[in-house]
């Protein structure tokens, strides 16, 4: 059975060595991160069974699904095939590349007679190379999914998810993320010091506005 999605959190993953460009590249990263999370957790809510599949995602990278079960509950583990892999992105500011060294993410799900609910959680970390016009740099950067629940009928329909997420290595910035999808309507706050980015939208078009 194909999963219902491209698999996890490697379509958008590009962060900065310049300050001024730091807020908007951790945002496209953070609309990335929240569409794959939630096609991710809505896949295992509708395969509900055993699947064992490895898709192209981006770059050299290939993401893995892992999880064995039945209807009425089951575990999964969604990670890489091999690390380190890397995807490099030219964007305005220059150019990036993302190498993913680690990443682990893992959950399990609860079905019943009309719904199913799924939870995950689990870490990334990753070096960034940009060149830029003020010179090159290399950094680390991480991303922690601290929860993530979501809630879908047996037919894959969402009704509710909720997330928590933590990000490091975006211009020197944590930044704390808190979501919530009703069904229909995404909104949330990414937090770092003084700095509050809104989140809006839905789950499969989030939109992140970050003050610059």
């Amino acid at each position: 059975m194909r999963l219902v999605c491209p698999l996890i959190l490697f379509t958008c993953l590009v962060a900065c060595g310049e300050e001024d460009d730091s807020a908007e590249d951790f945002a496209a990263t953070l609309e990335s991160d929240v569409e794959d999370l939630a096609r991710v957790s809505t896949g295992v809510a509708v395969a509900q069974t055993t699947v064992s599949e490895c898709v192209d995602t981006v770059g050299e990278c290939r993401t893995c699904l892992e999880a064995t079960g039945t209807p009425l509950s089951g575990t999964f583990t969604v990670g890489l095939e091999s690390t380190p892999c890397s995807a490099t992105w030219t964007t305005a500011a220059g150019e990036t590349t993302y190498t993913v060294d680690s990443s682990a993410f893992a959950g399990s799900w609860t079905g019943g007679l009309s719904s199913v609910s799924v939870e995950m959680s689990g870490s990334r970390d990753a070096t960034l190379e940009t060149s830029r016009r003020r010179g090159d740099s290399t950094r680390t950067a991480s991303m922690t999914l601290d929860a993530l629940e979501l809630e879908a009928t047996l037919d894959g329909t969402v009704t509710s998810m909720v997330a928590e997420l933590t990000y490091v290595g975006f211009g020197g910035r944590t930044y704390s993320v808190e979501l919530a999808d009703d069904g229909q309507t995404l909104s949330g706050t990414a937090t770092a010091g003084s700095v509050t980015c809104t989140i809006s939208g839905t789950r499969t078009a989030p939109v992140v506005d970050c003050p610059r």
